[in-house]
């Protein structure tokens, strides 16, 4: 192969350089919208300039044909590349489907066979003939195959170039610069290449492609270091527009629609665009909304739509011209409706609020009065201005010790509801006695922001339940003397009987004297059921802690009961899991408590039936478990959740007085333990507390 040197061929490489740099860079931001069309785009360039080179070294007419055939490989990819491209960086994909690739590609791939076969059908050049003008260089004549592709080539550069030609209207000025940039290296090439077609070359036979090229791959990397291409891509507006959640509607200076996007019609319910109507026609069904358009060029307010539950804001901005003339006006719209009902139902709970009975306040995290409803300042005799920015301290009354405070916040920043009864002192001086629930607000993060408290004066309440505690113990009390003096007088009366059986009917009379025996001393051990209970409940009842050895507790307990099991053939059993420690607890209180587990089992344990008490250590809650379970018929859910309650009587009504359970309730929790029971209908019952080994009660 014969060479020769041309300017021109170093001009070419030089252009090829620069553009696989120039690929190589943009790739870097591949992700970046129209970077991959655009780089493939420099890559051909690069083809087509090194082919365009080598084409331009040659001598023989072979091989100038088939340097020329290969800048096909880079020629026929551009026109479709620029156009992807285009479509691309400006957000114009709607066309860009599988589909419509296939078809932009098929005529580049039908060109470059043709080329690659032009010597049986000559489709592409018919002849190829040396230049008149120029020595070494050829004409070619081309067929039928080269206008087509000449029309298709032509037809995606102008697509591609006024796809970005109305970017710049379009695009702010920053990017009007980029699309400048863009648009000049691209026409210069295909100049180039028209006159060449065109046969206006001065030149002819001469491409003046490695000039335009060069030409090209300069104007682009300078637009990559200088107006960052690349680094800042637009998004169209028109798709900003289009995604809008807010509607917007443009109108000309005449009323007329020019503009509208998918958010609007769908507030509007409109199905379709209507274009050039005037905006009187297509708001002929909102007339709150057309005259608040027709009356202002400038308005922010809130419009009800029609008869539905819907309110839009609309907000009405000028448009003028570059001169400052009036050309229209825009109109955005914004659906407030959810803010509507949220402002609503936030005045509905505001108003509730204010008219509450209770007293309510809100506290910032670190306990400070941020609101307070009327009925708070009622109950406390302050302003609400005399609570902002003070905490509830003012109200203390020093009827609470520090550790009743201490366990209030320790729920509270633990993010617990805390609820109880407190006494404050309003700012008059006087004490009252208020039930109050408090309700940490936690944020998203689950950190603690306000403090919601809700109070109930219960003063007269608790004042009435005093004065019927009082009036109760004292008609216990004093039923108790006469109490004992009748089974005393009954005793009595018994003894003479079984003296003088001669004198009385033994029968009827010592019958008549056992009932009256029993019901008195049931009436007695209700009386001091209750005597006990009262005192347990207001803390004065002593206990008499001593060192209780649970076996011993439990063996004395059921030797007690031996006689009432035997009447109903009951077995009654222990057991317990070694070691069991000593019980810092008050033995006679824990003897009753498990006494009248024990008898309670026995009551509604069926003839023949068993009854086993348990015991063992539990090292997790250093506490002494002891159970009590039966082979009875069990009970139900419902019952359960008021076993522990006074006078409730379990499991047959009138079994009992009602207080025995509540007593071991109260006891049990003296002690600092609890009780439960767990139970289900016809599996008997086990009841069970646990006691501190040691001791955490009163």
């Amino acid at each position: 192969m014969n060479w020769e040197f041309s300017p021109f061929a170093l001009v070419s490489f030089l252009a090829v350089l620069i553009l696989v740099e120039l690929a190589r860079r943009v790739w870097q931001r591949h992700a970046t919208p129209g970077i991959v069309p655009f780089a493939s785009l420099m890559l051909a360039g690069a083809v087509w300039a090194l082919a365009s080179a080598i084409e331009l070294s040659v001598i023989s007419k072979s091989a100038d044909i088939f340097w020329s055939q290969c800048q096909y490989l880079g020629i026929v990819w551009a026109p479709p590349l620029w156009l992807i491209f285009a479509l691309q960086y400006t957000r114009q994909k709607t066309w860009l489907t599988g589909r419509w690739y296939l078809l932009l590609f098929v005529i580049p791939f039908v060109t470059l066979a043709l080329v690659f076969t032009n010597q049986w059908h000559g489709l592409i050049w018919s002849s190829v003939n040396p230049s008149p003008t120029h020595v070494g260089t050829y004409v070619y004549e081309h067929g039928i195959g080269f206008s087509l592709w000449t029309i298709y080539s032509y037809t995606c550069l102008l697509a591609g170039t006024l796809t970005i030609g109305w970017a710049i209207f379009r695009f702010p000025k920053f990017y009007q610069h980029q699309a400048v940039a863009l648009l000049l290296g691209a026409i210069v090439p295909w100049l180039a290449n028209a006159l060449y077609i065109w046969e206006a070359n001065p030149f002819p036979g001469l491409e003046l492609m490695p000039l335009s090229l060069l030409f090209t791959g300069l104007v682009y990397l300078l637009g990559v270091f200088r107006l960052q291409l690349f680094d800042l891509v637009p998004v169209a507006r028109d798709m900003m527009i289009e995604l809008m959640s807010d509607g917007v509607l443009v109108l000309d200076a005449q009323g007329r629609l020019v503009d509208i996007n998918p958010a609007a019609l769908k507030m509007l319910d409109l199905v379709s665009p209507p274009q050039g109507e005037h905006i009187e026609n297509v708001l002929s069904n909102w007339p709150e909304g057309l005259t608040c358009i027709a009356e202002s060029d400038e308005a922010n307010q809130e419009v009800r739509i029609g008869s539905r539950q819907d309110y839009l804001e609309l907000n009405l901005t000028p448009l003028h011209d570059e001169r400052g003339s009036y050309v229209g006006k825009m109109i955005l719209l914004r659906d407030v409706t959810e803010r509507k009902n949220v402002e609503q139902q936030i005045k509905m709970q505001s108003i509730a609020l204010e008219s509450a009975a209770s007293a309510i306040a809100i506290l910032n995290c670190d306990g400070t009065f941020l609101w307070a409803n009327p009925a708070y300042a009622h109950l406390t005799g302050y302003a609400l201005d005399e609570l902002l920015g003070e905490t509830p301290r003012i109200l203390k009354s020093g009827a609470h010790n520090s550790d009743y405070y201490q366990a209030m916040w320790d729920t509270l920043l633990a993010g617990k509801i805390w609820q109880g009864e407190t006494v404050n002192r309003r700012k008059d001086g006087s004490l009252y006695t208020e039930e109050q629930t408090i309700t940490p607000v936690l944020d998203e993060k689950g950190e603690i922001r306000y403090f919601i408290t809700i109070k109930q004066d219960i003063s007269e309440r608790k004042e009435a339940e005093m004065m019927r505690d009082d009036m109760t113990q004292m008609m216990i009390h004093d039923l108790r003397n006469p109490l004992s003096s009748i089974i005393f007088s009954l005793d009595l009366m018994t003894r003479e009987t079984e003296g003088d059986a001669e004198r009385f009917n033994e029968t009827e009379t010592v019958q008549m004297l056992n009932i009256a025996q029993q019901s008195t001393n049931r009436m007695l051990d209700l009386v001091n059921s209750i005597l006990d209970i009262n005192r347990l409940e207001k803390g004065q009842l002593m206990l008499e802690f001593t060192q209780v050895d649970p076996v011993l507790l439990i063996s004395d307990a059921i030797r007690n009961e031996l006689p009432l099991g035997a009447e109903k053939g009951i077995i009654l059993s222990c057991e317990s899991r070694q070691p069991l420690q000593m019980m810092h607890a008050d033995l006679g209180i824990l003897r009753r408590v498990l006494q009248n587990l024990i008898g309670n089992a026995i009551k509604f344990t069926p003839v023949n039936g068993h009854v086993l008490v348990g015991a063992e250590y539990l090292e997790t809650e250093e506490a002494i478990k002891i159970a009590v379970t039966d082979s009875g018929p069990g009970i139900s859910g419902d019952v359960i959740g008021r076993l522990f309650e006074k006078f409730a009587t379990g499991r047959i009504a009138g079994s009992g007085t009602g207080l025995g359970l509540a007593f071991c309730k109260l006891a049990v929790e003296a002690h600092g333990g609890r009780i439960w029971v767990e139970s289900q209908p016809g599996q008997g019952s086990t009841f069970a507390f646990l006691i501190p080994v040691k001791g955490s009660g009163r």
